[in-house]
């Protein structure tokens, strides 16, 4: 998880983490979601675990820095770039995303900033995306999902060894 700082050189508090989750993930896991929150903590806690990596790289998609941020910028955001970084600004809200292969990092000062205009632009590029608050319990998705039918096969995300 990076470190990000507002524009006075204050550590801001308020991290969170998005993943893109593969559909046929989502749909079976939507209702199921601390399990989903369970498995991606225990993850980031023990990555030298073969099982929980491929299980990781099953579940997740990659997101394209490129693809994203022309994304946003199609959806009116006012972007500044600095490699993975984007700075985000509308009106009186700003934000800092980062873009890694399989993770959103994002900072602001509340959930409600990124509420009004990330996370519509995030439900625009893909609705399948958990969110995760790094410093507390908190977690959920951006976007409700319809439950299809389709997509009932049962599915495990690890197992007790």
């Amino acid at each position: 998880m990076a470190i990000f700082s507002d524009s006075r050189g204050g550590v801001l508090l308020n991290t969170y983490t998005g993943f893109w989750i593969k559909k046929p993930v989502a749909y079976h896991y939507f209702h199921k979601s601390e399990i989903l929150y369970r498995f991606i903590k225990n993850y980031q806690q023990n990555k030298s675990r073969k099982d929980l990596i491929m299980q990781y790289h099953y579940i997740t998609k990659k997101f394209s820095k490129s693809t994203l941020t022309s994304h946003l910028k199609d959806q009116n955001l006012k972007i500044n770039t600095s490699g993975n970084q984007l700075n985000i600004l509308n009106n009186n809200y700003s934000l800092s995303l980062q873009i890694h292969e399989k993770q959103l990092d994002f900072c602001c000062e509340t959930l409600h900033d990124a509420e009004k205009f990330l996370f519509p632009a995030l439900r625009s590029f893909h609705p399948f995306i958990f969110i995760i608050d790094t410093n507390m319990d908190n977690f959920g998705w951006i976007s409700p999902i319809t439950m299809n039918r389709e997509h009932k096969k049962e599915q495990v995300l690890y197992s007790f060894l």
